[in-house]
């Protein structure tokens, strides 16, 4: 299989988890334009908080390029996770006008940690750990990822969002 040069955005967090792969396979590199600094800074945060999280692992670990994800057949594509971060604005995922279209948004899922513990921390402690860190929203009840954003959410506190 073809293989590509991952783009290193911080300490362990790269460019082909944050990005679907039909934005990864027209910008390349340059798919970290669409990318909210403040997404990336907190992503990292939780995965230094809580160990292996996953956002998108459409690539392998580096092993598949965005074109030969594209050209697989339904059951390849649909066993991994293309659309949990920044994604294309007609994608089919989501709302039409979701803070993931914008950079903004992520749902990682935890390997060593629930979503319902994600969560609780995060609301216990967010003036202190979370805040400073960029985030401004959560979706409640979903259950095998958190929802986190970094929207303009206009409010001080935590904006909590019921699916």
């Amino acid at each position: 299989m073809e293989r590509f040069d991952r783009i290193l955005l911080a300490d362990n967090f790269y460019l082909d988890e944050l990005v679907s792969p039909e934005i990864y396979n027209i910008f390349g590199a340059a798919s970290q334009w669409f990318v909210k600094p403040e997404l990336i800074n907190l992503l990292q945060f939780l995965r230094d908080q809580f160990g292996v999280i996953i956002v998108n692992n459409w690539s392998q670990q580096g092993k598949v390029t965005a074109q030969i994800f594209l050209e697989a057949d339904e059951k390849t594509r649909n066993s991994y996770f293309a659309y949990s971060g920044v994604r294309p604005h007609l994608c089919r995922y989501g709302a039409e006008f979701s803070i993931h279209k914008y950079g903004g948004a992520a749902d990682p899922k935890f390997l060593d940690s629930t979503p319902d513990q994600v969560r609780r921390d995060i609301i216990c402690n967010y003036h202190k750990k979370y805040k400073p860190k960029g985030l401004t929203a959560i979706e409640l009840g979903t259950k095998t990822w958190v929802h986190i954003d970094t929207r303009n959410s206009g409010i001080n506190d935590l904006l909590q969002i019921h699916s």
